[in-house]
């Protein structure tokens, strides 16, 4: 097994939190997935993932997603919860490459719920709007 990054002060764990801001990400070209089905989804969504930080703590029965480009840095509980943003981790996060669409690219249902935001400050008020989005979609609300 490869050395496990123990420091909250290693240098890749202050690129990550760097990350946190609209501009480094814009800079670097990365986003920050967090979450195991979440970066199921963007497995299966095809995104380019370029390097998975994962901690044994919180991840204790869950397979290690590995892809051949995919460099893993193994973190201890305290260097986890020093890039998580969640408050009840799973021990999975990765960068990855953000992918662009024109609107021409955005395929539709017939009777589609589109939601437009931009510039959203904090992301508990992202997940309100897909909470209330999403009861819509089930209680067939309009």
């Amino acid at each position: 097994m490869d050395k496990t990054i123990i420091s909250t002060q290693n240098p890749k764990i202050k690129e990550v939190v760097k990350l946190r801001k609209t501009a480094q990400r814009k800079k670097n070209e990365l986003i920050v997935i967090e979450g195991y089905q979440e970066i199921d989804i963007a497995v299966r969504a095809k995104m380019e993932l370029t390097e998975l930080f994962y901690s044994v703590d919180y991840a204790k029965d869950k397979r290690l997603p590995i892809a051949e480009s995919l460099t893993v840095n193994f973190l201890s509980k305290e260097a986890f919860d020093k890039i998580s943003v969640r408050g009840n981790p799973d021990g999975f996060l990765v960068l990855a490459k953000p992918r662009y669409f024109t609107l021409d690219e955005i395929k539709l249902s017939k009777n589609p719920l589109v939601i437009v935001i931009e510039a959203v400050e904090k992301p508990g008020n992202l997940g309100a709007i897909v909470r209330s989005a999403a009861a819509r979609v089930l209680t067939g609300t309009k």
